[in-house]
């Protein structure tokens, strides 16, 4: 949403009561300006919508992915931030933020381990969700990145991402964590040592209705350049007359769509 709130509806119900978070504007309509912020309507009537209201800031919410077991949920807004918010406790566990500027787009990779973003400083971000950390930066973009997906066919023990932009391209690129060069990591709070990130079945960070202080360390400091793993595109390619605003990927299709409309379906080879 616009205001920087975050509302989740269920499909099947029909009935919708708006939430009195959402009809005051927040706490007595202030701004939020930190990136902790996590304000929460509670509980909600089981038979309506929304199942969910959130408020993590003031600026714009761009995009919202939920992770492939259904518990997380990425958000990406105007203020820069790809926040992580457990689903089922309604908490806020991580903040990232892009080198520069807002962020528009977000994909989990289908093992949920990683989350790509992509935004207005012309690069994909790949974060680490069980390290708590940045993993590579990758360049090749020309314009703002709207658009970007893991793929689903796998290789191996390399993750694919493919991306869009407003210049028009389609860029590909593989990672693993092997091939990447892994920079000494920084603390929780950017003071330098090792980060011990999160085991895989450890306990979520619990909500409660209201504004809830978040705990020490959810927002992550914003690592220098030198500090992160660069990766160049293993393919570029022009393939829209207009920027491209969308991008859906499946095991036998490619779909894109520009700014003009145009809607292309790229149906994808054979493997093996």
């Amino acid at each position: 949403m616009g205001d920087g709130a975050i509302m989740i509806m269920d499909r099947t119900k029909e009935e919708f009561s708006v939430p009195a978070l959402a009809s005051s504007g927040g706490s007595g309509g202030r701004r939020y300006e930190a990136m902790d912020v996590f304000e929460t309507a509670g509980a909600q009537r089981a038979r309506s919508n929304p199942v969910a209201f959130w408020r993590v800031g003031s600026r714009a919410i761009t995009s919202i992915e939920f992770s492939p077991d259904g518990q997380r949920v990425a958000a990406t807004s105007e203020d820069g931030a790809l926040r992580i918010i457990d689903y089922l406790n309604e908490a806020l566990e991580d903040v990232y933020l892009s080198y520069f500027g807002g962020l528009t787009c977000c994909a989990w990779s289908d093992d949920g381990r990683y989350v790509a973003a992509g935004g207005k400083d012309d690069m994909l971000t790949v974060w680490s969700y069980y390290e708590q950390t940045i993993v590579a930066r990758c360049q090749g973009h020309e314009s703002w990145v709207r658009g970007v997906a893991f793929d689903p066919a796998g290789r191996g023990a390399a993750y694919r991402i493919l991306s869009v932009g407003d210049d028009a391209k389609l860029l590909v690129w593989d990672f693993s964590l092997a091939a990447l060069h892994r920079p000494r990591a920084l603390g929780r709070a950017g003071t330098g040592g090792s980060l011990q990130g999160r085991q895989a079945d450890g306990p979520h960070l619990r909500g409660r209705p209201g504004v809830r202080e978040a705990q020490a360390g959810v927002v992550h400091s914003r690592m220098p350049q030198g500090a992160v793993a660069v990766l160049q595109p293993l393919a570029a390619e022009a393939i829209h007359d207009a920027p491209i605003s969308s991008l859906q990927l499946s095991q036998d299709l490619l779909v894109t769509a520009c700014r003009r409309g145009v809607v292309k379906v790229w149906r994808r080879p054979a493997i093996g």
